[in-house]
């Protein structure tokens, strides 16, 4: 069977064009109509948990398809491996699989470009420091100091703004601190 979706992008959008861009190229195709907007597409969920092996899924363009490059390459790679085939107008390339994984190969160098460089513009600068910022050991000791009052970890978190892990290890820590004095005090 050969499937046609279309979805709308915004709510003023009709899908009449991609309706005629589908059936020009495959006159046979049952046309599967989104026309909510949201991300949701209860519609092409259904198309595809219904599409069996010899089936062909018809879009009109890529971001009909998917929302990001894992989503498009993942429901891709799971319909190949089932025997559907997935055709793109727009897209140039017969074979989907190998044009996603380009693109998704090209957006993580491009992730890890733009974070490398983010990172030299940061070291150029006068205050720059490496890794996470040192929480000032006077706002721990009150925090700890606020807990052996009584207090819950969760007020101590909200009341000195650091987060509960770091005040259960450092209460951990001033614990063990204290054993160890009072053995070397024996």
């Amino acid at each position: 069977m050969i499937y046609g979706y279309v979805r709308k992008l915004n709510k003023k959008e009709s899908l009449d064009e991609q309706i005629k861009e589908i059936k020009a190229n495959y006159p046979k195709a049952t046309i599967i109509e989104e026309k909510n907007v949201s991300n949701a597409r209860p519609k092409l969920k259904f198309m595809l948990n219904k599409a069996t092996e010899g089936d062909i899924i018809v879009f009109s363009s890529l971001e009909r398809f998917g929302i990001d490059l894992e989503e498009l390459y993942n429901v891709a790679q799971s319909l190949k491996e089932n025997g559907v085939e997935v055709v793109v107008l727009n897209l140039p390339s017969d074979d989907l699989l190998m044009t996603l994984s380009a693109f998704k190969q090209f957006n993580k160098a491009m992730i890890v470009e733009r974070t490398q460089l983010g990172r030299l513009k940061a070291m150029q600068k006068e205050d720059y420091k490496e890794g996470r910022p040192r929480i000032d050991e006077e706002r721990i000791s009150a925090a700890l100091n606020y807990i052996e009052q009584g207090n819950s970890y969760t007020d101590a978190e909200k009341v000195f703004n650091i987060s509960k892990s770091t005040l259960t290890r450092r209460m951990r820590e001033r614990r063990a601190n204290k054993l160890k004095e009072e053995v070397t005090q024996c």
